[in-house]
């Protein structure tokens, strides 16, 4: 009898230490919806130590996350990109679509890429002698880039919502053709004019994105000086007597009252005689575009 309970006593012995083995095996360490199991194959990279450092970087990704979720809702998924629709273009210029995508890269951090197309506003006449007869054709376009820092101290989520500054760069370009009527000192004589108007912008902003539902954005900014190099070259073609040169300057000091940026152009340049205006100044740009939030990266 006392073999036989020695016996059993052994057998429930082995039978108890390979559970328990089993057990440890397969045994989670649960934290914020994301479970590691401890591998017994691989000792080094499941000691306690390592465990608490992927549980402790685990939580810090989650606060990350946390930002996101402005309600509470426990919706914590990351959409880091927006595609926007530019409605400051629309309004200044003709026949305006501008968009811009942002995509964030860092809790805090984001770039923009925009591009699209927009024509010259229409123009009746140039100064008091100078008319337009008929526009022939009208193109122009716009990209960019720019890079944002979304301000951590001043804001309560993370990007893209928030009060953000950074750097960027625009360039514009507009070509148009028409046909002028210009009043020579009495006498009506008509010319096709054919204008190319280009500005490189680079420069600082501050603004304020609005992120709605974690879905819908409004993204204002507000201040955005830069310098600007702009380039303006026009070509008068057809039987005339008067002098294009003065002609041409009229036109410029028609078109700074249309882009205030290019007073500075008749401070210290005039058209030359190839038609050709090339000068640096100071620019300034605001912008209203409203957008939608997509992607997802769960926690």
């Amino acid at each position: 009898m006392d073999g036989y309970m020695k016996n059993l006593i052994l057998v429930t012995l082995f039978i108890s230490t390979a559970l328990s083995s089993r057990a440890f095996q397969t045994e989670s360490f649960g934290e914020a919806n994301e479970s590691y199991s401890v591998d017994r194959s691989n000792q080094d990279a499941n000691t306690p130590e390592n465990i608490a450092t992927k549980l402790a970087e685990k939580n810090n990704e989650l606060k990350v996350y946390e930002k996101h979720d402005p309600k509470g809702s426990g919706d914590t998924t990351l959409r880091r990109n927006t595609i926007k629709l530019d409605l400051t273009s629309h309004w200044l210029y003709r026949n305006a679509l501008v968009f811009s995508y942002e995509r964030v890269t860092k809790p805090n951090q984001s770039f923009a890429i925009s591009g699209g197309y927009q024509q010259f506003p229409s123009i009746g006449s140039f100064g008091d002698n100078i008319d337009v007869e008929k526009e022939k054709d009208a193109t122009g376009y716009k990209f960019g880039g720019e890079y944002r820092f979304y301000l951590e101290k001043e804001n309560k989520y993370g990007a893209p919502r928030g009060v953000y500054i950074g750097p960027y760069a625009t360039y514009l370009s507009f070509k148009n053709g028409r046909t002028i009527s210009v009043d020579n000192e009495g006498t009506i004589e008509q010319a096709d004019l054919d204008t190319k108007l280009s500005v490189f912008n680079i420069g600082v902003q501050l603004g304020y994105q609005f992120v709605l539902n974690n879905r819908w954005t409004i993204d204002l900014i507000f201040v955005g000086p830069s310098v600007s190099n702009y380039n303006v070259k026009f070509t008068l073609d057809g039987n005339y007597t008067f002098d294009p040169d003065e002609v041409e300057n009229e036109i410029l000091a028609d078109l700074i009252d249309r882009f205030p940026g290019l007073s500075d152009l008749l401070t210290d340049k005039e058209v030359k005689s190839n038609g050709k205006v090339n000068s640096w100044a100071y620019g300034y740009r605001y912008q209203f575009l409203i957008g939608y939030h997509f992607g997802r990266s769960k926690k």
